[in-house]
This record gives structure tokens, sequence and C-alpha cells, in this order.
């Protein structure tokens, strides 16, 4: 609604640079064409090792974008699944252990890390459209995003919330 009415306006501020939401909303439409292209859709779980800053908001909106216009069918994973795809950077990739194949702390799976930031990356997502993409009906039963603590048992655990979950605490947190 926001790149509607003001399209020019800030979205985002980090290090003193200023983002506008027509450019928050192009680079979250082309990340989440880029998802739907890797097979992310419906209840897809795509891991975000990204540090704070709009790489991270543009992921957030990215891979909801690629969860309600996406894919139709069974494909997605299940909260306790492995991420399809994890989003990161090339600093933080060359911070993990060579041959991992996962992020400490996320369920195992057969997904690959994807840094945002990478030459060949910029130009894969230049080349997908930066309309967003079509929405399907979102059923509020159905995955939003997991969250991973360290638990008490210091042993990761996922906490899966819905879209009607999530629904229920933005209207409560705008109250």
């Amino acid at each position: 609604a926001q790149v509607g009415r003001v399209p020019d306006a800030v979205a985002v501020v980090v290090d003193g640079v200023g983002v506008s939401y027509a450019e928050l909303e192009v680079r979250a439409n082309r990340l989440a064409h880029f998802l739907i292209g890797q097979g992310v859709g419906a209840e897809s779980v795509v891991g975000l090792a990204l540090p704070r800053g709009v790489d991270m908001i543009v992921g957030i909106l990215g891979v909801w974008k690629a969860d309600l216009g996406g894919v139709e069918g069974g494909g997605g994973v299940s909260a306790g699944g492995g991420a399809v795809l994890t989003l990161t950077t090339e600093e933080v990739l060359e911070g993990l252990p060579a041959g991992r194949g996962r992020l400490e702390g996320l369920p195992a799976g057969r997904g690959r890390l994807v840094a945002v930031d990478d030459a060949v990356m910029a130009m894969r997502l230049a080349a997908v459209p930066d309309s967003a993409p079509g929405v399907s009906v979102v059923d509020p039963a159905s995955l939003a995003y997991v969250m991973y603590t360290s638990g008490s048992t210091g042993r990761p655990k996922g906490v899966a919330v819905t879209h009607g979950g999530l629904v229920n605490y933005a209207r409560w947190a705008a109250q």
C-alpha cells in the first residue's frame, strides 16, 4: 500500500543511506521471482542468514511474496523440515564451516546457500521481472515463518508461526 501511496518516500535507512518504498518493492519482487524459480512456494522454508539491514528486509519480503504468489501443490516443506535454500551474504558465507551445506541451528536438509550480494546473483535478479508475483489465497493456518531459538536446553528449536497468528500479532502491535 505504501508503494502505491508514497513510492519515493524512504522505507528503510541503513548506515545513513535511505531506500525508497519503490526500490524495496522492486528488489523484493525480483527476489520472489527468483525464489519461485528455485521451487519456493507455499510453506517452503527459506533460511535467512543475513546481517541486519536492507538485504534482510528484502529477504523477508521476497520470501513472503514467493510464498503467497508461488507454487501450488505439495512441494512445500513443513516447519520440521530442512530449508529449501538459505539466503546469506558473501561475508557470512565465508564464515561457515566448509562442506556443511547448512547453517548451525537449522534443521538438516538439502538446501543450498545463496549469497544475495554475489555478482552472478545480481545478474540473475536483474533478469527476472520486477513486478509482484500473483497472490494466491492464503490459508490462515498455513506457515508464515519459523523462528529458531536456542531453547531452554541450548539445543535449537523451531517455533512455527501461522499467517493467522502473524495477522493477529500485527493487529495487536498496531493498537
